[in-house]
C-alpha cells in the first residue's frame, strides 16, 4: 500500500485501487487524508506516524505493505471487536448502538453519514464514495479533486473556523537539516520506502513531536514508539521540540496553503 501513498500539499493522498462501485479500479484517484492537530485521538496522520516509526523496517525487495503481516482485514476486525467488547456501560451508552452492530464497515458508513450532515449535501459525498446514481447523473457528475479534499477535511472532524488548519510542520531551516542520512538514522530502511511515502515523513515526524506529551500520557511507557529511533537515537529531537508550527489558511514559515476550502469560507475568514 505504501507505493500508493504520497504527501500532496497539506495532506496525505492515497490512490484508491478500486471499490464496490469500481471493481476494476478504472477510475483510480487519490483520496485525501487530513491531520486533525486539535484532536489527536482521531488524527489519522498521527496514528500513521506512530505505526511507521514503531515498525519502520522495509526491505528493498519486499512488499511495500503498510501493515507487515497477512490477514490484515480480519485482524483489524478482531481488534475492533475486542476494543468494543472492553467498553464499560457508560462508554457503551455513548457509543449509541448495540456493540454487536458495530463492525469495520461502520467506519466507512459513519464517516459518510457525518459528511452528509455538512452543508454540501449528498452530491459531493456520493461521488467520493462511489455510490451508484441515476444514469444521467452518473454520466455528467464525476470526481473532482477539490470535492475529495473537501470531504477529507470534513471527515477529519473540523466544523468550525479551524476547518482550514494546516498539519503540524517545521520551519524551513529545520527541514533543511533532515537529509537522507538523517532519515536513515531514525527510520530503519528509509531508503527502501517509495518516494511518495518518503515525502510524508517530515509531516509524520512533526505530528509525533507536536503531540509527544499526549502520546506519553495515553500510551504505556513500554510502547514501541518510545523505544524506536525517533526517540532513542534522534540527535535533532531537542531542536524540534517546541518548533512545530500550526497555522490556518497559509503557513507563515513555509508558504504551505490549505486545500479543499470552499471560497465562501475563505471570504468569511477575512
Amino acid at each position: 500500500m505504501l507505493q500508493y501513498m504520497e504527501w500532496t500539499e497539506d495532506c496525505l493522498s492515497i490512490e484508491e485501487q478500486g471499490h464496490k462501485g469500481d471493481q476494476k479500479g478504472s477510475e483510480k484517484f487519490g483520496k485525501h487524508v487530513y491531520a486533525n492537530p486539535y484532536t489527536p485521538c482521531q488524527c489519522p496522520i498521527l496514528a500513521l506516524a506512530v505505526h511507521l516509526f514503531s515498525c519502520p523496517e522495509r526491505t528493498a525487495t519486499g512488499k511495500q505493505q503498510q501493515f507487515i503481516d497477512t490477514d490484515n482485514k480480519k485482524r483489524f476486525g478482531r481488534t475492533l471487536q475486542r476494543v468494543i467488547a472492553a467498553l464499560d456501560k457508560e462508554e457503551t451508552c455513548i457509543l449509541g448502538c448495540n456493540p454487536d452492530d458495530f463492525g469495520t464497515h461502520s467506519l466507512r458508513k459513519g464517516s459518510s453519514s457525518y459528511a452528509l450532515g455538512q452543508v454540501y449535501g449528498p452530491t459531493t459525498v456520493s461521488v467520493i464514495c462511489g455510490w451508484a446514481r441515476a444514469s444521467v447523473i452518473s454520466r455528467y457528475i464525476h470526481f473532482g479533486e477539490g470535492a475529495d479534499q473537501l470531504c477529507g477535511t470534513m471527515i477529519a472532524g473540523f466544523n468550525s473556523k479551524r476547518f482550514a488548519v494546516l498539519p503540524p510542520h517545521f520551519p524551513l531551516e529545520l527541514s533543511a537539516k533532515m537529509t537522507i542520512k538523517y532519515w536513515n538514522e531514525i527510520v530503519s530502511g528509509y531508503s527502501n520506502y517509495p518516494r511518495g511515502a518518503q515525502a510524508a515523513f517530515p509531516y509524520l515526524l512533526a505530528s509525533i513531536v507536536h503531540y509527544e506529551q499526549y502520546l506519553r500520557q495515553v500510551l504505556s511507557t513500554n510502547h514501541t514508539i518510545f523505544k524506536a529511533r525517533v526517540f532513542s537515537a534522534h540527535m535533532l529531537l531537542p531542536q524540534l521540540r517546541g518548533a512545530t508550527v500550526l497555522a490556518i489558511g497559509e503557513s507563515p514559515v513555509t508558504g504551505m496553503k490549505t486545500t479543499g476550502i470552499p471560497p465562501h469560507l475563505a471570504v468569511l475568514r477575512k
